[in-house]
């Protein structure tokens, strides 16, 4: 199985396109089919291409809202490819660059572009809007990204679009499996007769019914009644795969998005990492204001104290202190966000979790030599 996520501006037809290529509808509230406006992750898959070519790819459908960056970051923060939908008679729009922004910053350095709603524009138009969409690519980390012209409503491209991605999954490394399962939770529900289900996309290792779990950061100890991978039965499930875990010994009401579903003994939860950061142009990280730690599908609130005690632009060593325990490690990639501004302002790698007490004067810039050493 392969993970895609969809990106890109609110209205710009990535639900429909989605629709088109699975035949399934993503947006899973009746308010969002009301509305045209996807809020919270949507789910869907298919298999796509023939022979030797097929492979089942599923989409997790990113809201395109700035309101709900925070759901958007919940299903991005586990994926390797995206699919960037760019409408062809609006072009390039805000959200289109924060989602780019977000995807450079965890890692994502994988995308194919679709340009939708081609059925709408004239020649000139497609062309002028293919030509910018290029443009911002090349200031990217995406300049080889295919870009394939659709129409979700005609279907127009939509073969072109297939076999793009196809190539794209083609080239991607498998999932590794360091035999340390984690599972970010990005849903929680439950089912007449079967009790508390959660869903993610596994990562680091396999898990299998009957498996004994911990659910991080509460502690809850639980037993993997059930496994679902799309909505089919499985004994077991590799890493990378989209899952639907059954889970007995927890009550719905004690786990929610952003818990982390690992083995017992292989991870803890941290109140602290030191972390190098990227920080977008026009933009400082300081100590002051109210920020967001998104990594995986956790949302936090934390402190930010940048190791050289100024502001930060460009880049640089940060020690952050979260509000709520996160289970985090050493490698992993997360996102900071100006609360008060709702904006997306750095990101980067963790580099230690639960380091040792923020140090103070000289003993800081030993800090940053030694940070820096092991950059």
């Amino acid at each position: 199985m392969d993970v895609v996520c969809t990106a890109g501006h609110v209205d710009h037809g990535k639900s429909t396109l989605v629709r088109a290529l699975t035949g399934m509808e993503p947006d899973r509230f009746a308010e969002e089919r009301e509305r045209g406006l996807t809020i919270d992750l949507g789910f869907a898959w298919a298999t796509l291409g023939e022979g030797d070519r097929a492979r089942t790819v599923a989409f997790v459908d990113l809201p395109g809202h700035e309101r709900f960056i925070g759901n958007m970051l919940a299903g991005a923060g586990a994926v390797r490819l995206a699919l960037l939908v760019v409408a062809a008679d609006e072009g390039i729009m805000p959200q289109t660059h924060e989602h780019l922004d977000i995807l450079e910053l965890l890692g994502v350095t994988s995308a194919v572009v679709a340009l939708t709603k081609t059925d709408l524009v004239d020649t000139d138009t497609r062309a002028v809007a293919e030509a910018l969409v290029r443009d911002e690519l090349l200031r990217r980390r995406l300049p080889d990204a295919a870009l394939v012209g659709v129409s979700g409503t005609t279907g127009a491209g939509l073969e072109a679009l297939v076999a793009a991605l196809i190539d794209a999954l083609d080239v991607q490394p498998p999932e590794p499996d360091l035999e340390r399962p984690r599972l970010w939770i990005d849903r929680v529900f439950t089912v007449t007769g079967a009790g508390t289900v959660v869903t993610g996309t596994l990562a680091g290792g396999r898990v299998a019914v009957g498996d004994e779990l911990v659910v991080h950061p509460a502690g809850h100890r639980v037993r993997v009644r059930g496994l679902q991978s799309l909505k089919a039965p499985v004994t077991a499930a590799p890493p990378g795969t989209r899952l639907a875990v059954n889970l007995s010994g927890v009550d719905k009401a004690a786990v929610t998005r952003g818990d982390a579903l690992v083995r017992a003994g292989q991870w803890r939860t941290v109140t602290a990492f030191d972390a190098l950061v990227d920080v977008l142009p026009d933009h400082e990280l300081d100590r002051r204001g109210a920020w967001q730690v998104h990594a995986g599908s956790a949302q936090r609130s934390a402190r930010v104290h940048p190791v050289e005690a100024r502001p930060l632009s460009g880049g640089g060593f940060v020690r952050v202190e979260l509000g709520q325990p996160l289970t985090i490690t050493a490698g992993d990639r997360f996102v900071l966000r100006e609360a008060g501004r709702r904006a997306t302002v750095a990101g980067g790698m963790v580099l230690d979790a639960d380091p040792p007490p923020r140090p103070r004067g000289a003993a800081r810039l030993a800090r940053v030599a030694a940070l820096d050493r092991r950059g």
